[in-house]
């Protein structure tokens, strides 16, 4: 790589722009060339100081509602999980830039890994509920069958065989009365 594509590299790193094969490049070579190093020190600095040129916004109201919701769906960490240090201000984590791109990658592995386990959960729900429903048809055209085939074997035979005489189409029916 060389410093053109290292300084690109660079200004995504400081804008959290980078993709993670990105990201791992730009740790590889910033860890080969720590002459490098002031050009992403330089960066993230452009980058905090643009940050806070911006005046402050407030976040949607819904937008709270659609976190929590998230993080109620998002399966969480069991309590005997180590947690990972993370630096507790955006300065701090200017000041690690080794550790940085390993973070970020590992917070999207794991929302990755998060994810894949949301959707198995859910396609296996969505196959369970397939199965239920399924089982309930063929059931049900079990007991249908089952319950036709014993009327049609209780019917005694006159009474079957006078069913197809009148319902034949060249049936006909008259009627009388006698005296007396």
């Amino acid at each position: 790589m060389n410093e053109q594509e290292f300084r690109e590299l660079s200004a995504g790193h400081a804008l959290g722009a980078l993709s993670p094969d990105d990201e791992r490049a730009f740790a590889a070579a910033r860890a080969g060339n720590p002459e490098w190093s002031q050009i992403a020190d330089h960066d993230a600095e452009t980058a905090a100081a643009l940050g806070a040129q911006l005046p402050a916004v407030a976040p949607p109201a819904m937008l709270r509602d659609q976190i929590l919701g998230a993080i109620a769906q998002t399966p969480q960490a069991s309590p005997s999980a180590p947690v990972r240090d993370r630096p507790s201000t955006p300065a701090a984590a200017d000041h690690a830039p080794d550790s940085s791109p390993q973070l970020a990658t590992q917070d999207e592995d794991d929302r990755e890994d998060a994810l894949d386990a949301a959707y198995s959960r859910r396609r296996k729900w969505q196959r369970g509920m397939f199965a239920l429903v399924a089982s309930v048809a063929v059931l049900s055209m079990i007991a249908l069958g089952t319950s036709s085939l014993i009327h049609a074997l209780s019917t005694p035979a006159e009474v079957t065989a006078l069913q197809q005489i009148e319902s034949a189409p060249d049936a006909s029916q008259a009627s009388t009365t006698f005296a007396g």
